[in-house]
């Protein structure tokens, strides 16, 4: 049987109606509006319903099966629709309009009767239309690996405090069972996080331990840059760099900053400025951190080639000796190639790590907007994250040196004294963050997640991010992401006992038709 036929479109047609109640929307374009000549006739697909169903054999002399569960299959999407045209050559034109639109492996399908919702597909065939015809009447199918519909629009619910635990009553109006995201931002410290409803369960972090007895806790020992002085003389193992320069903090884009203020000068390769922060002791009254963990944000990107600057981040031991450094520099002054650096000991250069970047201001660079990154100590590890990768090095020369004093250097090329050939976007937020690990302490007060913290729990892709880093460690063993079903779901959050400023706590999530 023949794909074609004819259709008068001339009296009640489409052009006389207006859209089509099921016209064909690819990725919010309607092929009833982008091509002439084309008219959305019908579709089908979109109420079939069908499913894999897992079963097994019972023992020998028992009927029937045993049934194990069941999965949603796939859909495909048939749409019927005509295309005419005055000239077979305007008639190929139109046509191949069609094509291009639907190229690509994976686009929005709407349909005019549900605007607000789509399908997730990918073009699977379409008609082949014979030679120097005006009209035809075809159809065009698509591959739906998901089958459901799922809505444009986010739906969110918050926690609140009910009979002092914190709930959040999510309504799902639609067919389907949902796959949310629970975006926790911490008000105060808090070690652990259960979520619970009818579907399932789910925990990260740890219960915390009994208050009488001796436990390791992390100790908060920097805090933005209260603690830090200017620093003029020489940087540990760093003798190419000159520090008679100055440091400034300005506020921009809507947060405060630490940059290079003045150049100085007299050094061979770099000059700049420098701020130092000698460690606070610990609760214990002990200087020095063996296990130490530096959190900040760092941003670097040009505006025009031919910026050089750089930024260091170093440790030093409790002697004042160079331990490592993170360092972010350009040197190019023809283009815009820089690199991030994880250096270690002097000694131990044949670790070091460079990774190369275009220093451009657009999302291609990693560090075109802050994110967080890490230089972390414990033991005989040094640990350094950059866009949300750990690199980590096993040096046992390290295992019981402190870290004893942080560095913080703005530095550009000697020789380069014009203000404007400085990286436009070269700075540090002041909101630097230094913890003591393993301190070791007589009551149990866990700061595992600290005021402040953002924590993201996604059901769809089952991961855990903390800050802007995976964290899918800290879910504890069992624990499971689960979807909540069609209807009106109970879930409950819960915290460490002692956690006294509950988090804010948002589900957000799309509803889905079957």
């Amino acid at each position: 049987m023949s794909n074609y036929r004819f259709a008068d479109t001339i009296a009640g047609g489409a052009s006389a109606r207006g859209l089509p109640s099921e016209a064909l929307s690819v990725d919010y374009t309607y092929l009833d509006n982008a091509v002439e000549g084309f008219t959305t006739l019908s579709v089908s697909g979109r109420e079939s319903l069908s499913y894999e169903v897992t079963d097994s054999n019972y023992a020998t002399g028992i009927n029937g099966k045993r049934y194990i569960g069941k999965n949603t299959l796939e859909r495909e999407l048939t749409i019927e629709f005509q295309l005419i045209a005055p000239t077979p050559e305007g008639f190929l034109k139109r046509f191949h309009k069609i094509k291009a639109i639907c190229l690509g492996a994976s686009h929005q399908i709407r349909f005019a009767d549900t605007p607000k919702a789509h399908y997730t597909g990918t073009l699977k065939s379409i008609g082949n239309p014979e030679k120097g015809c005006l009209s035809t009447v075809t159809e065009m199918i698509w591959y739906c690996a998901d089958p459901y519909l799922v809505a444009d629009e986010v739906t969110e619910t918050k926690a609140a405090l009910v009979d002092g635990v914190l709930t959040a009553t999510v309504v799902n109006d639609g067919t389907a069972e949902v796959l949310p995201t629970y975006v926790v931002k911490n008000s105060g410290e808090n070690g652990y996080l259960g979520i619970v409803h009818a579907g399932g369960t789910f925990a990260m972090g740890a219960i915390d331990e009994a208050d009488v007895k001796p436990y390791q806790r992390s100790e908060l020992l920097i805090d933005g840059l209260s603690g830090f002085t200017d620093y003029k003389g020489q940087l540990p193992e760093r003798k190419d760099k000159a520090c008679n320069g100055s440091l400034k903090t300005v506020t921009e884009d809507g947060a405060t900053w630490l940059k290079l203020g003045t150049m100085g000068s007299g050094g061979t390769f770099l000059n700049g400025g420098c701020k130092r922060m000698r460690l606070p002791n610990d609760s214990n009254g002990e200087f020095g951190a063996k296990n130490f963990q530096l959190l900040f944000n760092a941003q670097f990107a040009t505006w025009g080639l031919g910026q050089t600057e750089t930024i260091d981040i170093m440790l030093a031991d409790t002697e004042d000796k160079y331990l490592c450094a993170y360092e972010i520099q350009k040197l190019d002054r023809a283009g815009n190639q820089a690199y991030v650096r994880f250096l270690t000991l002097k000694d131990f250069q044949g670790q070091r790590r460079d990774e190369g970047f275009e220093a451009r201001m657009d999302t291609t660079n990693a560090l075109y907007m802050a994110g967080q990154d890490e230089i972390l100590k414990q033991g005989d590890t040094l640990r350094f994250s950059y866009k949300r990768q750990y690199y980590s090095y096993a040096i046992p020369e390290i295992r019981d040196k402190k870290v004893g004093y942080v560095y913080i250097y703005f530095g550009q090329l000697a020789g380069v004294t014009a203000s404007d050939r400085l990286v436009t976007r070269c700075r540090v937020q002041t909101n630097i963050i230094g913890v003591k690990n393993n301190v070791n302490a007589i009551y149990d007060i866990p700061n595992r997640y600290r005021p402040g913290s953002e924590i993201v729990i996604d059901t769809a892709t089952d991961s855990i991010v903390i800050d802007g880093l995976p964290r899918n460690g800290e879910l504890v063993t069992g624990s499971t992401f689960e979807p909540l079903p069609a209807g009106t779901s109970k879930v409950e959050f819960l915290t460490s006992s002692w956690c006294e400023n509950k988090p804010d706590i948002t589900v957000k999530f799309r509803k889905r038709w079957l």
